[in-house]
């Protein structure tokens, strides 16, 4: 059993109505095999009622939200994380493309920025997809033996580095980490973000998935819950891993949005360009 905290704003009101608190209910819901408890907060006048929230928690820490409402919580009580979930669509989205775009051109230049070294089995995809992978990690010794198996395996060999700036010669970046270093990449770069950078990039850059929620687990899903941040949640703390292996329907930014199809198609042009 996992919580999820879901937030109503309360329609305002004029005096002697603005005084108090919000109320907090609890539910419980069933489906899929997974029990799921739900409290409900009241925002009145900006606040939650922290006191009666943190009675109805009774010792927990982690509860799942909307990761924008977080700062409503207590003190001590945190956000629950997608991140892990994340890196996987990012990686499956991203290596999706690269297999439509090698049906095109295999000159794209592709960059693999993993930073703790997590996701070293995406270089065997990618090199069936690219002449010229570029891993930026600050594990080496994760992908040492990784480049070994691979020149052993498929004859491939992958540069690797521990500079973030070596991503700027690259035209598709994967970044399994939001990146959080002023770096300068090609105008014409694309870029799969496992979430929103932290510094601004002059090219585009892709970080908003859309995922499937499986039937059965849809009733327990609070509507102000992300769907992204709902599935992690499965995943991570319900062992619901098949939500791992999917594909995401669209990756988007705040203007464009792309399937991996369409994505793949758009990025074999980028070489073309490159070499104009």
């Amino acid at each position: 059993m996992f919580t999820f905290i879901s937030f109503e704003e309360k329609e305002k009101k004029t005096f002697p109505f603005a005084f108090g608190k919000g109320s907090v209910a609890e539910t419980y819901t069933e489906s899929g095999g997974i029990t799921a408890k739900k409290i409900t907060c009241v925002i009145k006048n900006g606040r939650i009622n922290r006191e009666k929230l943190l009675k109805k928690l009774d010792g927990e820490k982690l509860v799942v939200c909307d990761r924008e409402r977080k700062s409503l919580l207590p003190a001590g009580v945190r956000c629950f994380s997608d991140r892990k979930l994340r890196e996987r669509l990012c990686g499956n989205f991203a290596v999706a493309a690269a297999q439509r775009m090698s049906r095109e051109n295999t000159n794209v230049k592709i960059g693999l920025f993993d930073p703790d070294g997590e996701n070293s089995d995406l270089p065997a995809f990618l090199l069936d997809c690219t002449r010229n992978l570029t891993v930026v990690t600050y594990a080496p010794e994760i992908y040492s033996p990784c480049a070994d198996m691979m020149l052993e395996e498929k004859g491939a060999v992958f540069s690797l580095s521990s500079n973030i700036t070596d991503l700027e010669n690259c035209d598709f970046v994967i970044a399994l980490e939001p990146i959080r270093e002023k770096i300068y990449p090609k105008g014409n770069c694309v870029i799969i973000s496992s979430d929103k950078p932290s510094v601004p990039l002059q090219c585009q850059c892709y970080w908003d998935y859309s995922v499937d929620v499986p039937e059965q687990y849809k009733k327990l899903r609070p509507k102000d819950v992300p769907e992204i941040t709902f599935c992690g949640a499965l995943f991570e703390l319900c062992g619901v891993y098949e939500l791992g292996s999917q594909i995401p329907l669209v990756c988007r930014n705040s203007t464009t949005a792309h399937t991996a199809a369409s994505m793949g198609t758009y990025c074999a042009n980028i070489e073309s360009c490159n070499s104009v």
